[in-house]
């Protein structure tokens, strides 16, 4: 019997991710001799055609997938084999915490609230100021009348993955 041409290929995954966050690493195989597909993945994932990924601390990770497809003569030469490779950056976990400043002030009265952040891929900051506040780090903000007012920004870090998106935000 003649089988198709078996082919592997990866499946679409998050390149970049967060310490702590995990993803799914998946492949697509076709052809070859049905059932005779196996699957051994350098993390001890088993023989699947899938695996976890979690990602502990920040660097650089490859996870590798050998791939195979046995007709079960006694010649081996004429199985398919093929090792995948998926490539993972990983950042470190984002921390975002406010500068200190005045909680009081009088009507007319400047202050500029800032916050400093950590982790994450650099240069991927981008910040919103409620209140017209714009895109800046910080903002002024100078009270035209008395009482209670709230400020907020959203802060977020984009790892810009096409595949899948892992944004921190707060």
């Amino acid at each position: 019997y003649v089988y198709a041409t078996p082919v592997a290929s990866t499946d679409a995954y998050a390149a970049e991710l967060y310490a702590g966050d995990e993803t799914t690493l998946s492949l697509t195989s076709s052809g070859g001799k049905e059932g005779a597909w196996s699957y051994a993945w350098d993390n001890n994932s088993g023989n699947a055609a899938s695996c976890t990924f979690k990602a502990e601390k920040a660097g650089e990770y490859e996870v590798k997938v050998l791939v195979k497809n046995t007709l079960g003569n006694s010649n081996t030469s004429y199985d398919y084999s093929d090792t995948l490779v998926y490539t993972i950056k990983v950042w470190d976990e984002c921390t975002v915490s406010e500068n200190a400043y005045p909680k009081a002030l009088y009507v007319d009265d400047e202050i500029t609230l800032s916050f400093t952040h950590a982790g994450g891929k650099d240069n991927a900051w981008s910040y919103v100021w409620e209140n017209n506040g714009g895109s800046a780090t910080s903002y002024t903000f100078k009270p035209t009348a008395a009482g209670d007012y709230q400020i907020k920004v959203l802060v977020k870090n984009t790892l810009g993955n096409t595949d899948a998106s892992y944004d921190y935000s707060e």
